[in-house]
C-alpha cells in the first residue's frame, strides 16, 4: 500500500524556505551547482527534496532535521543525521520512477523511502533499506547523463505497511489538511504533529 500526503500552501512556503537557505549557504560557500542535471537547476531539485522529506515528516510525525537546523549545523551533523528521523527520502516526478541510492551516500542499515510529487500530492509507494538496494542489478545509468546510480524499481521496494509497523505507528490511509485528519487520528482526537509533540 501507499501513503498519500496532501501539500498545503503553507507546506510549498516551508519547502521553498529550506530550499533557497540551502542554496543561500552553497552561495555562500561559493560551491558549484553539482545538482544540475538535464538542464534542471540544483534550486529545483532541492525544492522537490524538501517537498518530500515535508510530506514523510506529515506522514511519519518524525522530525524534519533540514527544517529543525540550520543549513551550517545540518551539514556539519550531517553524517549522523537524516532525512527525516532515521528515514532517507529520495523523490522523483515520473509516476514509474524508480528509488535513487548514490553509491558515496548510502547508508546500508537506513530505510529509503521513495516519493512520487504530483503537483500538490505526495505518494509515499514503498522504501528499502540501503543494503537492499545496493546490489550490481540496481547498478544503471538510465538517464544516460553518464552518472550511474543504484536504481530500485518500484516493483521491489517494500511495502509502506511494514515500514510503519517498524515505526510503530499508525497508518494513515489519507494525510490531508488539518481539518481532515486521517481516520486512525480522528479516532484518537490527535493529529500527526500533534501526536509527535505528546509522545
Amino acid at each position: 500500500m501507499e501513503v498519500k500526503v496532501r501539500l498545503k500552501a503553507s507546506d510549498i512556503a516551508r519547502a521553498k524556505k529550506v530550499s533557497n537557505d540551502k542554496q543561500e549557504h552553497f552561495r555562500q560557500k561559493q560551491q558549484p551547482d553539482t545538482k544540475k542535471i538535464a538542464n534542471r537547476p540544483g534550486d529545483e531539485i532541492d525544492f522537490e527534496g524538501a517537498l518530500a522529506e515535508l510530506a514523510v515528516a506529515r506522514a511519519t510525525g518524525l522530525q524534519w532535521h533540514a527544517e529543525y537546523y540550520s543549513q551550517q549545523e545540518y551539514k556539519s551533523l550531517r553524517h549522523v543525521l537524516h532525512d527525516v528521523g532515521d528515514l532517507e527520502v529520495r523523490e522523483t516526478t515520473h509516476s514509474d520512477g524508480h528509488l535513487i541510492l548514490r553509491k558515496r551516500q548510502i547508508c546500508p542499515f537506513s530505510p529509503y523511502v521513495l516519493v512520487i510529487l504530483e503537483k500538490r500530492l505526495a505518494r509515499l509507494v514503498g522504501w528499502c533499506l540501503g543494503k537492499e538496494g545496493r546490489c550490481k542489478k540496481n547498478w544503471k545509468d538510465l538517464g544516460g547523463y553518464g552518472r550511474p546510480n543504484y536504481m530500485v524499481k518500484q516493483e521491489k521496494l517494500n511495502d509502506m505497511e511494514i515500514l510503519f509497523r517498524e515505526l510503530r505507528r499508525p497508518i494513515p490511509p489519507y494525510v490531508a489538511d488539518e481539518d481532515m485528519m486521517p481516520v486512525l487520528e480522528r479516532a484518537r482526537g490527535l493529529n500527526v504533529v500533534e501526536r509527535a509533540k505528546v509522545e
